[in-house]
């Protein structure tokens, strides 16, 4: 978006659920930066056993999927592509020139955080179903 000859073509960007950030306590980030900077030397080393059979296993409660394309023990976890996404997330912290217009919608209520009491360090969950735009956008979208 802020970067690449072909920038200026984009002409208004709509977010569905940015991950912007990762949504953990502090106490769990240590491990996961720590996974983090071993995976940019080591991309493909991975954790088998990160995943909990028993949350794919609840999710056949609420949701009907085919469990062939989503295994209760999950795909691997490379650390590799946890340092990728450490290092975008920094990168959009620090700040993006985006010249177009942007909508970012997101959920007024997650699952996770109600579970865990985990908050985000980019923002808490507003009380109601959130839309941050500019105006030139609202008017065109409305």
């Amino acid at each position: 978006m802020h970067e690449g000859a072909r920038r200026g073509d984009v002409k208004a960007l709509w977010l569905n659920s940015p991950f912007f950030d990762w949504r953990l306590p502090d106490w769990r980030r240590i491990p996961l930066h720590l996974a983090a900077a071993l995976g940019r030397f080591f991309p493909f080393i991975n954790d088998p056993d990160y995943f909990n059979p028993a949350y794919t296993l609840s999710l056949l409660a609420d949701w009907e999927f085919d469990a062939r394309l989503k295994p209760a023990k999950g795909f691997p976890l490379y650390y590799g592509w946890l340092g990728a996404i450490s290092d975008a997330h920094a990168k959009v912290q620090r700040g993006l020139a985006i010249a177009c217009p942007v909508l970012s919608m997101h959920s007024d209520e997650s699952r996770y955080r109600a579970r865990t009491g985990g908050t985000s360090r980019a923002g808490r969950a507003a009380s109601g179903p959130t839309c941050a735009c500019s105006p030139s956008l609202a008017r065109r979208t409305i």
